[in-house]
Parts: C-alpha cells; structure tokens; sequence
C-alpha cells in the first residue's frame, strides 16, 4: 500500500507540473496575442433621432485598449458624410458635420486603428441605421354629413416608410395652418365669421391653450423654430381703408412662459416690426425678419434690443438646409450670408440652360456650393403650361418630379430640413377650390416626397401644407 501511495504521489506530482506548465504557455500566448492584436471595438454610443435633425451630432466608439491618435482620412463613411475625429484613451469621438440621411444604413470604418502601447494594428467597423422621420400634414374636408354639417378638418401624423396608419392629431371644422413643435402644435382655425383663433395643442398630454389676439386681425405665415418652444406668426388689420396698405407685424410667442398673450417684435426704433417675410434661426432663440424697406435684422426674440443689421436685400430664399447660412438675392447677385457672425459670402448658382425655354420660379438652395432644386413652367405647343421640378448643380440639371398627369399643378414645394428630400404639395387644374381666406386650399390634395439623391417618389399622402414647410 505504501508503493501505490507513493506512485500517486509522483502522478499527482507529475499532472501538477503538467497543468502548470500548460498553463504557463497559454499565459505567454495570451500574452503575445495581447502585443501583436491590435484594439477591438467593445460598444458604441450614438442618438439614431438627432443625427437626423442636427449637424455636429457625436458617435462614441469605446475600444478594449488605449489607441493612438486618428485623422480623419483614416474614416470611411458610407454614404458619405464629412467628419472629425477625437481619441481619449479608449474613447473615439467621431462628429458629423452634416446631418444624416432618414431611415438610412450607415457603415463607419476606422482603417488602420493602432494600440497605444505595443503599436499593433486593426480595424474597426460599426453599422447603424437612422430613425424614420414623422410627417405633419393637413387634411381639409369639404364633404357634409347627411344633416349638413360639415366634415371637420384633420391634422394628421404619418411616417416616411408609412409602417403604421396615420393618426389624427387634431380637428376643427376649418383649419387654416398649423405648426409642429417638440410636445406640442400650434393650430390656427376660423370662424363661422373668418376670424383667426391660435390654439396650443399638447401633444404628450392632449390638452389645449387659446391665445389671446388682438380684435380684427388676421394672422398669416405661422413658423416655428422647430428647436425650441417659440411660434412666429404675422398679425394685420382686417380693415383696410383709405390709401394705406394693410401692415403685417410679426409676433412671437413662447410656449415655455406659460401665457396667453403672445409679444411683438420690436425693431430698431423700439416699435413693433412690419415685415414682408421671415425665418428662424435653427438650434437657436433668433430670426431673420425682412421689412418693406428691404432691410433684413437678426434679432434675438428673447433678449431685449439684440437686433443686428444684415443689410439691405431683396429677395429672402431661406436657409441652406442643416447650416444657419441665409440665401438672400439681388438684381445682380446672389449672397449667402453667416448668421453666426454676419459674413456675406457671393453665391453663383449653375446655369439651368438644359431646360429651354421653361419658366423659372421659386428655389431653394441645397448646399453652399449652389446646388439648388427649383419649380418651372414648361409651355407646350398647345399653350399649357406644365409645372416640373429641377435639380442642378454644377454638372447639370436634371428633373426629379414632373406630375404624372398634365392636369395636375403643383401649388407649392419645400426641402426636409436635412435636405434629403423635397415635399411638393400638388393638386388637380380641374379641383374645387375651398374658398379660405387665407392659404386657401383645393380638392384632392396631396404631398409626396422625392428623395432628391435618387428622383424616386418615397411617400404620397393626402393633404398639404407639410410641416417641413414651416
């Protein structure tokens, strides 16, 4: 018994020293692999709802070693976006400097990335795809009922890729327009009288708040800034008499005050603003109001007399799309112009010459290198017009939305926000026309959308008047 002790003993010994030199040799492995691979990716951090209304939105890539520094050219992004990179220890901090596409698959590629330490080599590969974007539009019924009451106005919520069924937000006999903020819509309706009511319309907890307006008015273009609580709106006299043209003043109110009373906007003389059009700033409290003299301000809607000059123009064409870069024209020369710091900056637009002898009208700018989208009428040997919509850039033009039918018109059109697509509003020559005061509308109305990039018609929906648009 003592023998067969004895050579357990030295079995036992033996199956130790094995597993301890087995154990060894996987440690150097281990440790070899640890010096020649290069990092890994272990989690990523990005708001798939922002990078679609914001530029300079952030992707956080979290390595599992500390890694050297990156340029940007080492970034492949697909589509292509332009970037900026930041490297803190394991954090890799990459920024788009434009705001992403809707409902689209994004791939980020970093080739080579190298560890800090033992300088060996990888790559990283994250895929993400963007969230599908809501879409605000409204729905005005002319139908009645068999008593004879009239069917009630909708607005309604759809999406992009149109998954679900649209939902109707909000009803009223006669909706003239609305506006779409974050919780909440701005609705103004009419009367059995046409007379204006603002009403704020909770969108979390459905809940509504009229604002108080001054008798005899009617009020015109409601904006919102999209980014903030604030609504635009313009107020006229509804009497107009003698030998003076109704006045438009513009009024701001801000849903965070808890009010009923919404405020004008003061010019440089301390009086309130007469104006011919105007624009909010995106991300920020401010506009752009152009007056009858042509004068265009900045102004802080927030902070008593910021109002700065931005000169004289005559025509106002909005902001280039995911930029605060106004476009504004003049006889001779159109000019974009930096509202962070009020740089003017000339902007010639390619010639449309492909298009013959069709009839320019209203454009808007898609990029700071000119590109633009813009609506003509087209005359045929008959003496019809026919309404097409046109991209050009500096390679050429092209069309991306001619109605189907030489019966339908386009009223109106407007580029998302990221500049992906163009909403145009269209209705039938041979439509009935509702008879509203102001922004009337027709029967049979529809927005579709055209993804600018490709020409293809995503979403038709019936209705008008898209938020986009406001």
């Amino acid at each position: 018994m003592s023998t067969d002790f004895t050579r357990s003993g030295r079995d036992f010994t033996r199956m130790l020293l094995t597993t301890v030199i087995v154990l060894a040799v996987l440690a150097g492995a281990l440790a070899l692999l640890n010096t020649t691979r290069g990092p890994r990716l272990e989690s990523a951090a990005i708001n798939l709802g922002s990078v679609i209304d914001h530029p300079g939105q952030r992707l956080l890539l979290n390595t599992d070693q500390p890694i050297s520094s990156i340029d940007p050219d080492q970034i492949t992004v697909t589509p292509e976006v332009p970037v900026s990179v930041a490297v803190d220890g394991t954090v890799v901090t990459i920024t788009f400097e434009d705001v992403l596409n809707y409902n689209t698959d994004y791939r980020v590629n970093i080739d080579p990335v190298i560890g800090l330490f033992q300088g060996a080599q990888s790559s990283i590969e994250y895929d993400f795809t963007t969230d599908d974007v809501d879409l605000y539009t409204l729905h005005r019924d002319s139908r009645t009922t068999d008593d004879g009451t009239k069917r009630p106005d909708e607005i309604r919520r759809d999406t992009l890729l149109g998954t679900e069924v649209g939902q109707a937000l909000f009803t009223a006999e006669r909706i003239q327009e609305f506006a779409v903020l974050p919780g909440y819509l701005a609705v103004v309706t009419l009367d059995q009288e046409n007379r204006n009511h603002l009403t704020m319309f909770s969108l979390t907890e459905e809940t509504e708040l009229e604002i108080v307006l001054p008798s005899d008015t009617v009020l015109k273009d409601l904006q919102t800034s999209r980014t903030t609580n604030l609504i635009g709106f313009t107020l006229t006299s509804g009497l107009v008499g003698g030998d003076h043209d109704p006045v438009d003043t513009l009024y701001t109110y801000d849903v965070n005050e808890q009010t009923a009373v919404p405020q004008p906007v003061f010019g440089v003389d301390q009086r309130p603003l007469p104006v011919t059009d105007y624009v909010f700033v995106p991300n920020t409290t401010s506009l752009v109001a152009h007056g009858p003299d042509e004068v265009m301000y900045l102004i802080d809607v927030t902070v008593e007399g910021d109002i700065v000059p931005l000169g004289q123009h005559v025509e106002m064409r909005g902001l280039i799309p995911g930029t605060n870069s106004l476009v504004v024209a003049d006889p001779t020369q159109g000019a974009s112009i930096d509202l962070r710091d009020s740089t003017v900056t000339p902007l010639d637009l390619p010639a449309d010459d492909e298009l013959g002898d069709a009839i320019p009208a209203k454009l808007e700018v898609l990029n700071r290198e000119g590109k633009y989208v813009r609506l003509y009428y087209a005359w045929g040997t008959d003496g019809t017009s026919r309404p097409l919509l046109a991209l050009t850039d500096r390679e050429g033009s092209s069309f991306v939305y001619v109605p189907a039918s030489p019966d339908t018109d386009i009223r109106d059109f407007c580029v998302s926000p990221n500049g992906q697509y163009v909403a145009v509003e269209t209705f039938p020559r041979g439509g009935d026309s509702d008879q509203y005061p102001t922004l009337p509308g027709s029967s049979a109305m529809m927005t579709t959308f055209v993804d600018l990039s490709t020409g293809v018609s995503n979403r038709s929906i019936n209705g008008f008047q898209p938020h986009w648009c406001k």
